[in-house]
């Protein structure tokens, strides 16, 4: 599992250094060039991925790890300052409502009122309360069978 998410990683990080190499000049240089070294060690050497002119990025045939890639870049290194604020809002909407989907997937019911807590374990402590169990030595269960007899 882990192997191949490294390979599929590989493969996009082949497709993002391609990509890059057909921006402008301008463009490529506003990417820092330690993170194009890290794309050069870990792209898969033998995977083909040809860039076609024709299309645009978006009619392009991306890995979906290639579009994560690549929009970290943009949003990291190419886009301006309100672009950045636009990425950060779309990014903090699109976890909020990741985080609406798990809870009403999981139907979080969330925490229970002080109030019904307390009368719960109330109930949960008498219902499972332990009772004192002492046990009789032989002199007081002689005692207590010579008291029981009538005489």
């Amino acid at each position: 599992m882990i192997c191949e998410k490294k390979r599929l990683y590989n493969k996009a990080a082949k497709e993002v250094y391609i990509i890059i190499t057909y921006m402008s000049e301008e463009l490529q240089s506003k990417i820092p060039d330690n993170v194009k070294e890290v794309l050069i060690e870990n792209m898969d050497k033998n995977y083909f991925f040809e860039y076609n002119m024709k299309l645009s990025l978006d009619e392009q045939n991306l890995m979906p790890e290639t579009r994560g890639l690549l929009s970290i870049i943009y949003s990291n290194y190419i886009c301006n300052e309100e672009e950045k604020q636009k990425w950060n809002e779309y990014d903090r909407f699109v976890r909020r409502k990741a985080e609406e989907i798990k809870s009403t997937k999981f139907e979080y019911k969330g925490f229970k009122k002080k109030e019904e807590f307390d009368i719960q374990e109330t109930k949960f402590e008498m219902e499972n309360a332990l009772i004192e169990v002492k046990k009789k030595n032989i002199f007081q269960k002689i005692i207590k069978f010579l008291k029981s007899i009538k005489w």
